[in-house]
C-alpha cells in the first residue's frame, strides 16, 4: 500500500467516524494554534536538540467539520559525529524551515474537546552545515542536502479549557513528529 492510500483511507476513516454524531455548528471560526515539538524529526538520529522545533498554524473551520489553513515551523539540531569509510568524521548541523498548507477533517459534538485529523502540503527548507573534524585519505564527498516538498498526515486532539482557549497534541510529519502546544478560537 503506498503512502497516498494510507493517507487516503486515513481520512476517509476520520470522516466516517464524523458522521454519527450530531452538533450544534459553530460556523466559520479562525483557529490559531502554536505549539513545541516533543519528538523531534532528528530524535532517531541521535541528535542534540539547538532549539526546540517550533511550529504555529492558523486555520479557518467551516461549519466545525472542515478545516483549511496555513502553517510554518522551525527546527535546529546537531547530529553526532561520523566516520566514514576512508577514516574522516564529519558532524552535521540541521536547521529547518518549512511552511504549507494544512487540511483537516473534525470530528463533530464536542463542546470541550477536538478530534481531527488532516493532510499538509508544504516546502522544507533545510540549511545543512557539515563540520569536517577530521579528513580521510579518499575525501568520500559528503552529499548536501536540499530543499524540497514535503506532504503528510496528522492526528491531533484538542481540550478547551473555556470558550476560547485550548491545550492541544498533534502526530504526524511536520516540524515535529509529535508537538503540544495551545489552540485559540479567534
Amino acid at each position: 500500500m503506498n503512502n497516498q492510500s494510507i493517507i487516503l483511507s486515513g481520512l476517509l476513516f476520520v470522516f466516517s467516524l464524523t458522521t454519527g454524531f450530531s452538533q450544534s455548528e459553530r460556523n466559520g471560526e479562525i483557529i490559531f494554534q502554536g505549539g513545541v515539538g516533543v519528538l523531534p524529526t532528528y530524535f532517531m538520529d541521535g541528535g542534540a536538540t539547538n532549539v526546540l522545533p517550533v511550529q504555529a498554524s492558523l486555520s479557518y473551520k467551516f461549519n466545525g467539520l472542515i478545516s483549511v489553513g496555513a502553517f510554518g515551523g522551525y527546527s535546529s539540531s546537531e547530529g553526532q559525529a561520523i566516520t566514514y569509510k576512508d577514516g574522516s568524521v564529519h558532524q552535521f548541523q540541521n536547521q529547518n524551515f518549512i511552511f504549507g498548507i494544512r487540511s483537516a477533517v473534525h470530528a463533530r459534538n464536542f463542546e470541550k474537546f477536538d478530534i481531527y485529523g488532516g493532510v499538509n502540503f508544504g516546502y522544507n527548507m533545510q540549511d545543512v552545515n557539515v563540520n569536517t573534524i577530521t579528513y580521510g585519505e579518499d575525501a568520500i564527498p559528503v552529499s548536501r542536502a536540499t530543499d524540497e516538498f514535503i506532504y503528510g498526515a496528522f492526528v491531533g486532539f484538542t481540550g478547551y479549557l473555556n470558550q476560547n482557549f485550548g491545550l492541544f497534541a498533534e502526530m504526524g510529519y511536520g516540524i515535529s513528529l509529535l508537538q503540544a502546544g495551545v489552540t485559540v478560537r479567534l
